[in-house]
């Protein structure tokens, strides 16, 4: 598979206005900063222990050696979202834990995403390629027989039937579940006194990005959580109609506050910057998706999914051979999904009951005690049949 690397220098210059951003090797991924950095830090820091990258050490290189492998990583511009920027992180992380080679590429569009993916697979210089975008599978497909030999790694979307792709994600429901739990237990007003800008509205405020399957389970996820501790709470959930429209999930959050929303959150990628907007001018509390999104001075917690953890893993999975073609999906109990308290207003901490709740329903799910529902039409139905215990 591999060919020489002079020849691939000839046609990394011939096709180089169809490539945007690639950096060498032994240089730092392309987009990652010090913002990045820290997000790669803090969410490894805090999976190491569940996740199967903490086995990583083992296949280190030797000090001053590197790895032969070449992995490429097609992705948004580093700072178009939380999760580009997460994805960014766990390739440089991979770089620099696993000794690899990693070469991040600028997609501007749709078309951009092909256009590289077959560049890139042309080539025959990079032993996985991965793709961090929600909506890709179709554009993967249109290539990917085109280079049976070439191993693809999708993160974020899915793809079945290839035998030389393996497609990652989160489980969307239980990236918003324990969020939603924490949501449901303090808009009641309850608790006032620690959470000051709730109130007794029991009301809260949700954005999605698309009516897609994706974006439906992950409101369902934030739904379910809610009503599993309060089956009263009303739950205002709105599209937004696209991932990159932060004006309209400010319009859609301010219309939730003046309903009585005391918090509002979502999935609707660089949409959270209109949701904090309107929290700011509201006095509501705030929920990202991402760590990089979070206002400390704004956030009430964020709703995780450890994109870089992800990432590392389909680099890692090359590394020690493990690698094979299909899907999967990781959340709760594998230490990908969690609700954080870091670089928001909670950071020294949340009152010991709501924490105990938060605690016992996390472990109920590592132990499969509950099951989530997929569709936000599946959740009244299931909220019936399923509540804590207290």
């Amino acid at each position: 598979m591999k060919k020489r690397i002079s020849r691939w220098m000839a046609i990394l210059l011939a096709a180089s206005l169809l490539m945007t951003g690639c950096k060498s090797s032994g240089q730092n991924v392309q987009g990652s900063s010090a913002e990045s950095s820290s997000t790669k830090s803090s969410n490894t820091e805090n999976s190491s222990a569940e996740s199967s990258a903490d086995d990583s050490k083992s296949s280190d290189p030797a000090e001053g050696q590197e790895s032969e492998i070449r992995v490429a990583v097609c992705g948004e511009k580093a700072g178009a979202s939380g999760f580009t920027d997460e994805g960014i992180a766990g390739a440089d992380w991979a770089r620099e834990e696993l000794g690899i080679t990693v070469d991040y590429i600028e997609c501007k569009d749709t078309a951009d995403y092909e256009t590289n993916g077959r560049f890139l697979s042309e080539s025959g210089e990079y032993d996985l390629i991965i793709f961090i975008n929600s909506q890709i599978a179709d554009i993967v497909s249109l290539f990917c027989d085109d280079y049976p030999e070439q191993k693809y790694s999708i993160v974020d979307c899915k793809l079945e039937g290839k035998d030389n792709v393996r497609s990652v994600g989160a489980i969307n429901g239980e990236q918003h579940f324990l969020t939603g739990v924490l949501c449901g237990l303090i808009t009641t007003g309850k608790y006032q006194d620690d959470f000051p800008l709730t109130n007794d509205s029991n009301v809260l405020c949700y954005a999605g990005g698309t009516d897609s399957p994706t974006s439906r389970e992950g409101a369902a996820g934030f739904m379910a959580g809610a009503k599993y501790v309060n089956p009263d709470a009303e739950i205002l959930y709105t599209i937004v109609g696209g991932y990159n429209d932060p004006a309209t999930a400010k319009e859609i959050s301010l219309l939730g506050i003046d309903k009585g929303a005391d918090i509002c959150t979502g999935n609707c990628g660089s949409g959270v910057k209109g949701i904090l907007e309107a929290c700011k001018e509201k006095g509501a509390y705030y929920i990202a998706t991402s760590l990089s999104d979070n206002d400390p001075n704004q956030s009430l917690c964020c709703s995780i999914k450890k994109t870089d953890v992800l990432v590392f893993n389909e680099v890692k999975a090359v590394v020690d051979g493990s690698w094979s073609a299909g899907y999967n999906e990781f959340g709760i109990a594998d230490g990908v999904c969690d609700i954080s308290f870091e670089d928001s207003l909670y950071a020294e901490g949340i009152p010991e009951e709501v924490k105990a709740v938060i605690d016992q329903v996390r472990q109920d799910c590592k132990d499969g005690k509950i099951t989530m529902p997929a569709d936000v039409s599946d959740v009244d139905a299931w909220a019936a049949e399923n509540q804590y215990q207290w």
